[in-house]
């Protein structure tokens, strides 16, 4: 008989977190329990707008190349791979503007019940109990001061309630060489945020030390077979994560009708060729109605000056020989 992967135990651990963030909404008054709101600190100034204009661009097929929504002009691409780079930011897409902040209100709601999932399903695979203590820790775990603490960072949360998957897809490596989860949750968490991601590897690493002791070593061909599994599929994940614009446009080709995509497309495809073009003259215009002369000429003008400069003398040839000068000059 084949083994369920996910038991009562962890349906109860999903939902307990979930209803306590729910009795705590209405205790606060948090809506649509109250007029209140969870946005707090960089969740209301930053991630909230974050996702209103990723959701515009989604809507109204923008180019993800470049935004004038933050300041002079930011590159969006950067921005959206460390705030919203998480699959479930693409579902903002069937919600209207007017309830963005509801989406990502309820979506950390969401997170922090997956986490007790997540966690239970790693508690019973690892004890091997399937009893209510993996509910009882895998609640814990979603409830925990981490996640009181710092629940307000929407695009740290994927990879908290992913981390017990790739634990447990790691010891699966070890103990059966079966790669698939860990493979799988690793190059998800790499892909919804590099940053904590970061942190998850470093751990592994040391994990990993401590799981060769745990088992031991049988001999020299099982210890270098764990090891090369260990660095192969770890490094097979970050190359999974990096693939990020495909499953983009893979999505938008999705959730878009068919006649819209191929200009979506090709929209994505231009936009590095004509945005540089018209970086100079719209931070110039931008300025201009801002009233903001002093601060653009000691800030974007110079760089923006030598950047042409550059791209003329590389259309000439000559660009090896003032190359330096420029670039001190942008300074």
């Amino acid at each position: 008989m084949k083994k369920k992967w996910i038991r009562k135990e962890d349906c109860f651990a999903f939902l307990l977190p979930l209803i306590a963030m729910l009795i705590i909404f209405i205790g606060k008054g948090i809506f649509p329990f109250g007029k209140e709101s969870f946005l707090r600190t960089d969740l209301y100034h930053q991630y909230a707008p974050f996702l209103r204009a990723f959701q515009a661009k989604l809507q109204s097929l923008g180019t993800f190349s470049y935004s004038f929504d933050v300041g002079l002009g930011v590159n969006f691409r950067a921005l959206q791979a460390y705030y919203l780079a998480s699959p479930l930011n693409f579902f903002v897409l069937f919600f209207p503007k007017t309830l963005v902040v509801e989406y990502i209100t309820y979506l950390i709601v969401l997170k922090i019940a997956l986490s007790g999932l997540s966690a239970s399903v790693y508690f019973r695979k690892h004890f091997r109990r399937n009893d209510y203590a993996a509910t009882l820790f895998g609640m814990l775990y979603a409830l925990s001061g981490y996640i009181a603490a710092y629940s307000w960072n929407v695009m740290w949360l994927d990879c908290i309630a992913l981390f017990p998957l790739i634990l447990l897809g790691l010891e699966i490596l070890m103990e059966k060489g079966n790669p698939t989860l860990y493979t799988l949750s690793l190059a998800l968490s790499i892909l919804s945020n590099y940053y904590i991601s970061i942190m998850i590897c470093l751990f592994l690493l040391f994990y990993f030390v401590a799981l060769l002791f745990y088992h031991g070593v049988e001999s020299p061909q099982v210890f270098v077979r764990r090891v090369l599994y260990f660095a192969l599929y770890s490094l097979l994940a970050g190359l999974m994560a990096s693939v990020f614009p495909f499953c983009r446009l893979f999505l938008l080709c999705v959730l878009l009708p068919l006649p819209v995509f191929p200009f979506r497309l090709l929209l994505c495809s231009i936009s590095p060729l004509w945005i540089w073009r018209l970086d100079c003259f719209l931070l110039w215009k931008r300025s201009r109605d801002w009233n903001i002369g002093p601060i653009f000429m000691r800030g974007h003008f110079p760089f923006s000056f030598c950047l042409c400069i550059l791209k003329i003398l590389q259309f000439n040839g000559r660009r090896n020989v003032f190359l330096p000068f420029f670039c001190f000059s942008s300074f």
